[in-house]
């Protein structure tokens, strides 16, 4: 048949078609006509779709993002991982400087001037403004803050702790809740709280942090009004001095212990239920030279089948991706396979960073 002859599809065929493409396709495919463009980047409910069936097919892609002072996006599931600068993608942002605070169905949370937040799709280039809380001002003193999704309400809710004082000039701890459905801020007051992780991990709709307690402390994001913080403790044994605690998330909860004074380690336990632990595995760095495993401050992502950490590499970070082996025991000399190393100079960001999935949603 000529392909002038070629019959037209109906138009509401080509949804279902584009839902199934991968997001680099579809953002290549914005270019086809203003239909298209409108369709991909603006139309919620094809968002919503195209992310249903990439997780269906179990195709969602996650990526680190790091800033600043640069934002990239780097691809952590590319076979370019440690062998090229190709797994870095650098990301245009309108600002000069942006904080990272949590990242959850493919929008990222950032804050600029510690009271001005936005919402941000990496994917897409979408960024929404969030209305300023009553009284919000560069000097106010932020403590810890975290963001999820509820999807039976389809509501984006950001929680953000600050000092604040009483008529008698008094300090307190006060929370305050955004919900994108209601775009209004509620205010709520609490006991004082030594958290010592800044950004919340979320897992089933609800932000954790820990404390210097050794406690994690709980927010349900699907509360409403009555606004209450739950605890409870962390695995037994948990703590030698010098070793770094650690929260990460995913389906469950993760508690990650990175051990440097003794034989350098990482530790990581699951919550299998509110106060139950269960160790998942050990992974023992027996490569030498030793020192080369001294962590540095950047964070642990645990995920399915892999972590990923820094590590201070005589004179430089890099970021080091980790499959878990079977038996938990990684040594670099016998199974470097183990490891995709991607070195600092290849990543010009030194500030937070965020694993988020890649995708079209938007808020």
């Amino acid at each position: 048949m000529d392909e002038a002859n070629l019959p037209e599809l109906p138009e509401e065929i080509y949804p279902l078609i584009l839902c199934c493409l991968p997001v680099k396709s579809l953002i290549r495919f914005t270019c086809v006509s203003k239909s298209f463009h409108s369709l991909i980047l603006s139309d919620p409910k094809f968002a919503k779709s195209q992310f249903q069936a990439a997780r269906d097919r179990k195709s969602l892609t996650r990526r680190l993002l790091c800033a600043p002072p640069k934002a990239e996006s780097i691809d952590l599931e590319t076979p370019a991982f440690g062998n090229s600068s190709s797994a870095v993608t650098k990301l245009k942002v309108p600002f000069e400087d942006v904080h990272l605070l949590g990242s959850c169905n493919g929008i990222v949370l950032v804050v600029l001037d510690n009271y001005i937040f936005y919402m941000w799709n990496p994917s897409t280039g979408f960024w929404k403004k969030l209305p300023d809380r009553e009284g919000a001002s560069p000097s106010d003193n932020r403590l810890y803050s975290g963001f999820g999704y509820l999807p039976a309400m389809d509501d984006y809710r950001v929680f953000a702790s600050y000092f604040d004082y009483t008529p008698d000039d008094d300090e307190i701890e006060v929370g305050t809740v955004f919900s994108s459905r209601a775009n209004t801020w509620e205010t709520f007051e609490y006991d004082e709280l030594a958290v010592a992780s800044y950004e919340g991990v979320l897992v089933n709709e609800t932000l954790h942090w820990h404390t210097y307690y050794h406690e994690i402390v709980a927010f349900d994001l699907a509360q409403q009004q009555d606004y209450k913080m739950r605890k409870t403790l962390l695995p037994k044994y948990l703590y030698d001095k010098g070793d770094d605690i650690q929260l990460s998330g995913g389906e469950r909860l993760h508690v990650v212990r990175v051990a440097t004074q003794m034989t350098p380690c990482i530790d990581v336990w699951v919550m299998t239920e509110y106060g139950s632990w269960t160790k998942l595995f050990n992974l023992k760095f027996s490569g030498p030279p030793k020192e080369r495993w001294r962590h540095t401050s950047c964070s642990v992502w645990v995920m399915e089948t892999s972590t990923v950490f820094s590590i201070f590499t005589g004179d430089r970070d890099e970021l080091v991706m980790i499959i878990f082996p079977e038996n938990g025991h990684v040594d670099e000399q016998q199974d470097s396979k183990m490891f995709s190393c991607l070195k600092q100079e290849e990543i010009h960001s030194s500030g937070t960073a965020n694993l988020y999935t890649h995708q079209m949603t938007g808020p």
